[in-house]
């Protein structure tokens, strides 16, 4: 079955909530689409940050986030810590970017002890559900891998098809763009 909308997914669904770590989740649309996968029973969220202010937020939005898991931590770098050890404990099933620079969440991600690494190279995959478009569009590796190889590129590209194919696409189209639009001397493809 092809998923054409997040929505979709319910269609699979087992009747098991994934747990999903949050890290830094004091951020309005992060929240957002939290209470929405939280509604539908896809996830059981674990909200990793400054608890005050993700509450402040919560309330803001009408959100109520008491049937969640929370844990107050407002050092970034802890709060990304026990996310990913969440995750490599197998105590998670995935993570969602919150209000956290991508550097600072990858150095947890990487880390050599306690990290998500494998033999093979690790890239990751966005998913956008655009409203008034037919059907769901991909992004990986959007700054990762910052000067990866022709084989790396490959690999990147096969990591991504295993993500499609599993919801349904026969065929991945690739299109390939540099990860900044400002020219940086760190990175060849700008």
């Amino acid at each position: 079955m092809k998923i054409n909308r997040l929505v979709d997914l319910l269609k699979l669904k087992n009747n098991k909530r994934m747990k999903l770590v949050v890290i830094a989740s004091h951020d309005k649309e992060v929240l957002q689409s939290v209470k929405g996968c939280y509604d539908y029973g896809l996830i059981e969220p674990i909200l990793i940050g400054d608890l005050k202010k993700t509450k402040k937020l919560a309330e803001e939005l009408n959100i109520s986030i008491e049937n969640y898991y929370s844990i107050d931590e407002k050092d970034l770098e802890k709060a990304a810590e026990i996310g990913v050890k969440l995750i490599s404990s197998g105590n998670a099933d995935f993570i969602m970017k919150g209000l956290i620079d991508t550097s600072i969440l990858l150095k947890a991600v990487l880390n050599k002890e306690w990290g998500l690494r494998t033999e093979s190279l690790l890239s990751h995959v966005m998913i956008y559900d655009i409203e008034n478009y037919h059907k769901l569009l991909y992004l990986t590796d959007g700054g990762m891998n910052i000067n990866p190889t022709l084989e790396d590129k490959v690999k990147i590209i096969e990591n991504a098809g295993m993500v499609t194919r599993s919801l349904g696409n026969k065929v991945t189209n690739v299109a390939i763009l540099a990860a900044k639009e400002k020219v940086d001397l760190k990175m060849i493809s700008t």
